[in-house]
């Protein structure tokens, strides 16, 4: 089925990465969303970043110590630019962003690590993949607007799951179908009348091929979803739209004309990785 046949993407439980280091993980992914998000870049690029972090320190080939899980992060990032076709964060960059903590040497060196861990499956589909290949089948369905609003939601859900160890493991089709369902609990009954949209949930499952026993993992999911949600809302500044790009995690806009607040954020950015260095050397 659609959801059975994407196993190569799913990382066994004993594979997500130990205790200690969530809370690291969570903030470089924070870290790289500031950094696209600073840069213009396309945030799906975090979810490819990501998939390359997990997947590499679900192999044997390296160490999860402080300056390599920093390193890996960035050269993630860096490969998952360069992949999409992004020349935005070039190497040279990436070094400055670390305030020069690695060189380019060190990072090529992790690059190539990565490939060859990865054994060069570096085209994954994400969740955002499934979202949109869902969605599509929906488009004779549903209003355009409607449509809309169920996508941006969605995607929303689908990048705020990269934060989260508990989703290192699931498949991203799953994740996928619960970013969907969750969005279409967030229109409004006026908008979608309920026994409608209860049609296109079936429509939705039905062309998913979801079977009953992994129903479970969607509903699981949700409701971590949901909870992810919510705390990202807590975190984004009042003047900010999270219903136009999805912005999370405390990060500023990237459409500000402000050459100075620019100049605070390229820094802020810079300083997020190095402070790092303080925050594992405590543990």
């Amino acid at each position: 089925s659609f959801i059975e046949n994407d196993q190569e993407n799913r990382l066994s439980d004993s594979d997500v990465l130990v205790r200690e280091k969530v809370v690291w993980r969570e903030k470089m992914c924070s870290w790289c969303y500031s950094v696209v998000d600073h840069f213009s870049v396309d945030r799906g690029v975090v979810l490819v970043c990501m998939s390359f972090f997990d997947r590499l320190f679900a192999t044997d080939k390296v160490t999860c110590s402080a300056k390599l899980f920093k390193l890996a992060a960035m050269c993630s990032l860096y490969l998952a630019c360069k992949i999409s076709g992004s020349a935005l964060l070039s190497m040279k960059l990436l070094v400055e962003l670390s305030r020069n903590e690695f060189t380019i040497s060190q990072m090529t060196k992790m690059e190539i690590m990565i490939l060859r861990a990865l054994k060069w499956h570096v085209n994954p589909p994400t969740s955002l993949c499934f979202i949109r290949e869902i969605l599509s089948h929906l488009t004779e369905k549903l209003e355009v607007t409607i449509l809309e609003k169920i996508y941006n939601n969605a995607c929303f859900f689908a990048e705020v799951s990269v934060y989260e160890s508990y989703f290192v493991s699931m498949k991203p089709s799953t994740i996928a179908l619960a970013s969907i369902l969750n969005a279409l609990e967030m229109i409004d009954s006026t908008e979608l009348e309920i026994t409608f949209r209860s049609s296109v949930i079936k429509q939705i499952l039905d062309f998913a091929q979801v079977k009953e026993h992994l129903l479970n993992d969607v509903e699981s999911a949700q409701g971590v979803l949901w909870k992810s949600r919510w705390r990202s809302e807590e975190c984004t500044p009042s003047n900010a739209n999270p219903s136009s790009n999805m912005r999370v995690m405390n990060m500023q806009t990237s459409n500000t004309k402000s050459a100075e607040l620019n100049r605070k954020r390229f820094s802020g950015i810079s300083t997020g990785i190095s402070s790092c260095n303080e925050q594992f050397s405590g543990e």
